[in-house]
């Protein structure tokens, strides 16, 4: 019996998959977006690091829950966010592997993303919205 426990362990196991990343909506918005503002500050030679006061005017949520998402991000390595020395704004901005997924979102979660900027749509917006899909 001890022959058999002790068997299983000796057997060699294929090697973990990669498992897709799961995001929120919100963290879905953060990378398209911080992607586009990115790509257009590229285009006119700014720098590509995002204050963190012009993502959350930019997308126009909760403060606290863009926090949240961004440490969710940082974790998984997706972005990172830096403190320049003598400054007292925090910038963002996508790392490789965060650029190339965002690159990789389709355009139902990019569109998704811009409607975070406008949360009370009257009735008219959203059967404007049905009309065009």
């Amino acid at each position: 019996m001890a022959a058999r426990f002790t068997s299983l362990f000796r057997r060699e196991s294929k090697p973990p998959r990669e498992a897709t990343p799961h995001f929120s909506h919100l963290q879905k918005a953060i990378l398209c977006w911080l992607c586009r503002e990115g790509q257009r500050r590229q285009r006119s030679d700014e720098t590509t690091a995002i204050a963190f006061a012009t993502l959350v005017h930019g997308l126009k949520a909760e403060k606290t829950e863009i926090v949240m998402s961004l440490r969710r991000l940082m974790k998984k390595g997706f972005l990172e966010v830096t403190l320049p020395r003598g400054a007292w704004t925090r910038y963002v901005s996508l790392t490789e592997k965060g650029g190339k997924y965002a690159k990789t979102l389709s355009k139902d979660t990019q569109t998704s993303a811009t409607s975070l900027r406008s949360p009370g749509k009257n009735k008219r917006d959203r059967e404007g919205e049905r009309r065009r899909r």
